[in-house]
This record gives C-alpha cells, structure tokens and sequence, in this order.
C-alpha cells in the first residue's frame, strides 16, 4: 500500500495542477482541441480583467486581494483533487470536473458590474465565449455518440457470428460446456477499428476500445444482457492455466478454422495473437 509523505504529497499536488493548466489552455482532450484551447485562454485573459476590476472598484483590502489571488492559483488543484486523494490514480472520468470552471466564468460574468462601456463590452465576451463552448461540447457529443452506436452494432454483429460458430463446434453444449476467451476483441482481424470522426480522433476518453466488450469480465455480461445468451464462462482466475498451454497457444486466430477448440472439455475461444485478457496487460 503507498503511503503519503509530505514530499509525495507537494509533488502529486504539483502534478494535478500542472494537469488542469495544460488540459484547459493546451490539450482540452475532451473537446476539439483547436477550439476550445484559445476559448479557454481568452476566457481566462477575460476573466482575470473583470476580476482585477471588480477589486479595483470594491476597494478591496490587502488581505482580500491576496485571499482571492489564493483561491484563484489553487484553483486548478481543486479541480484534480481526486488525482492527489487516489495518491496518483488517473482515468479518463477525472476530466469531466473541468468542465465547472464555466461556473467561475458565469460567476465573474454576474459580478462585474461597471458603467464603462469598453469592460461593459468585454464583459459580454464571457457569455458569448461560453456559447462557443457549449456549441463545441454538442458537436463532441454527437460524434461520439454516433461512434458509440455504430461500435456497438459492430459488435453484435461479430459476437452473434461467434455464438453461431460456437454452437457448431462438435461437442459444445449451450449454457453447459465451460467457455474461456483468450486475446482481446480489440485485436481480432475481423474487428475493423474506425477513426474517421474527427473531434473524438485520438483522444483519452474511454476510446482505447472500440467495441462494446472490454476487458474479460464484460463478455459475461455482454452474452446475458445483449445476447441473452447463456455462457458458462471460465472466472478469470483460471485463464491463467490456458496462457501456456502449448495448444493453445497453437490454435489460429478466429474466424480462421480452428479459432474455436474443445480442449479437455472446454471451449477455447482464441481472438488475438496476444492470448492475455486486458486485465492481464494492465501492469505490463
């Protein structure tokens, strides 16, 4: 178990900070980086004027000024505080806590209160460079879901194909015989992956896999709840076994003939040049 020390802490304090900077202003992985890069940094310029004005006309103490120059630098800290608790644990999710920075825009925008016609007119950028984000934030989500929806048919279709050959070796019974998947979906040569949506391309947010099924334990739930299908699936602390099994590890890979084995009573299920499930790659 990791333990915190006050130096493991200041540096994983740095890294969630350095993190939000270079996701709001740099990356923006989440959404179409070219655009919501420079709406980021424009918000930002904008919002620390209308911050430096409303303390300007607040005649605001020192002590005040040096509270709000506080809250304003741990700020991004705040919004990767999971990264700092989990002791250094990432995931995609984690992200989305950036998107309440839109609230400090809102806020700031509902404060500035001013009778200059130039900062009544700067203000109004906050709104307007909001909106740029939201339209940003649709277009993101409609490609995405739209990739989402076609993987998924791909999927079925591929795994309806593998129920079909499964029931056709000699041997197998449905819902009787024990079955194990070696390899990953992902690397199978009859799983085209397609990347031709242009703001979801290459990005960090769960699109490492581009089918339905995952790592091992979701073909479970993928056969009983979308299939209906009844598997009687070998537990994952058994493939191990079937990692070095010489026949195993000379079968072909599905759909070639042979990528489905009865072997000692079990239906081998070969997907991938690499036999390891994706939980057994997670630590190499």
């Amino acid at each position: 178990m990791k333990t915190l020390t006050a130096g493991r802490a200041l540096s994983l304090a740095w890294d969630a900070w350095k993190y939000t900077i270079r996701y709001l202003f740099s990356d923006s992985m989440i959404f179409h980086r070219n655009v919501s890069r420079w709406v980021y940094r424009a918000l930002g310029a904008v919002v620390l004027f209308c911050i430096g004005r409303i303390v300007r006309e607040k005649r605001f103490g020192a002590a005040s000024v040096a509270l709000i120059a506080f809250l304003l630098l741990i700020m991004p800290l705040g919004g990767n505080c999971v990264y700092v608790l989990s002791l250094g644990f990432k995931h995609s999710l984690m992200n989305y806590s950036f998107v309440f920075f839109s609230v400090l825009f809102v806020l700031v925008f509902d404060l500035t209160e001013t009778e200059s016609r130039p900062v009544r007119i700067l203000r109004c950028a906050i709104p307007l460079l909001c909106s740029v984000l939201l339209l940003n934030h649709v277009l993101f989500a409609n490609q995405w879901y739209i990739r989402s929806d076609l993987y998924s048919r791909a999927a079925m279709s591929l795994m309806t194909r593998l129920v079909s050959d499964m029931e056709e070796t000699e041997g197998y019974e449905v819902g009787k015989t024990p079955v194990v998947i070696l390899g990953h979906v992902d690397d199978n040569p009859a799983s085209l992956y397609v990347n031709d949506f242009e703001i979801v391309k290459d990005l960090n947010v769960g699109s490492q896999h581009h089918r339905a099924i995952s790592y091992y334990g979701t073909y479970a739930n993928y056969f009983r709840y979308i299939l209906g299908y009844p598997v009687k699936l070998v537990p994952l602390a058994e493939v191990d076994g079937f990692l070095e099994d010489p026949r195993c590890l000379s079968m072909p890979v599905y759909p070639e003939k042979g990528g489905i084995q009865l072997i000692d009573g079990v239906l081998v299920i070969r997907l991938s040049e690499d036999l390891r499930p994706e939980e057994f790659r997670w630590n190499t």
